[in-house]
């Protein structure tokens, strides 16, 4: 048998009976985040704690740099998980030095 990988170059896609049916019941359900602010003010123990709130990490600002070891099917999909992330704003770095996460597939 071949790598899964190469299963699907040529032939148009998935052969019949390959891929489960997609239900309705199948979707994407965000779960609501609590407001937490409303319970700092009104809680006296945390008013008097040390530090600051910290700032929120937005997605797509980071600096990732990435390390592939292995065949070159990893390194297919370093490529393509670099795309990916390039598509969504991460800026993607030689110098591991600089970079905000570290990303290393094996």
């Amino acid at each position: 048998m071949e790598d899964i990988e190469d299963l699907m170059v040529g032939s148009g896609g998935a052969p019949p009976g390959f891929r489960l049916p997609i239900s309705a019941s199948v979707g994407v359900n965000p779960k609501k985040k609590k407001n937490h602010q409303t319970n700092f003010k009104n809680n006296s123990t945390i008013e008097g704690s040390i530090g600051a709130p910290q700032s929120p990490k937005i997605p797509g600002t980071e600096i990732i740099y990435m390390k592939t070891f292995g065949c070159s099917h990893n390194q297919s999909d370093s490529e393509y998980m670099a795309g990916q992330l390039s598509a969504f704003g991460y800026v993607l770095s030689d110098n591991p030095e600089e970079a905000d996460l570290w990303l290393i597939n094996t």
